[in-house]
């Protein structure tokens, strides 16, 4: 069985691919930033920690859309345990296709 199409893209690029790094990368400037601050008491660093807090968390809801998105619109496949997992964690749907 091939890998199902996302429905969500973008040129034929899936979005949700695209969009992780993104959060990922804000979230661990921000802990650099916070680490970064609470070496030197710069305010500055604790302006950008917030800043870049803000962003993973926007970066992160668009992701988690768009990824809902791509797995509501393809046909049930028997890895939808894997796929709810991915999604939150909901084990409750074992062995269902």
């Amino acid at each position: 069985m091939s890998n199902p199409r996302s429905t969500a893209s973008v040129a034929g690029h899936p979005i949700h691919p695209m969009l992780i790094p993104f959060p990922i990368a804000f979230f661990v400037s921000t802990f650099v930033c916070d680490l970064a601050y609470w070496q030197s008491s710069n305010g500055a660093l604790a302006t950008a920690a917030i800043w870049l807090l803000g962003a993973g968390l926007v970066m992160a809801a668009l992701a988690a859309i768009a990824g809902l998105t791509a797995v509501l619109r393809i046909p049930p496949v028997p890895t939808v345990n894997v796929v709810c997992w991915h999604e939150g964690g909901c084990g409750g749907v074992r062995g269902q296709r």
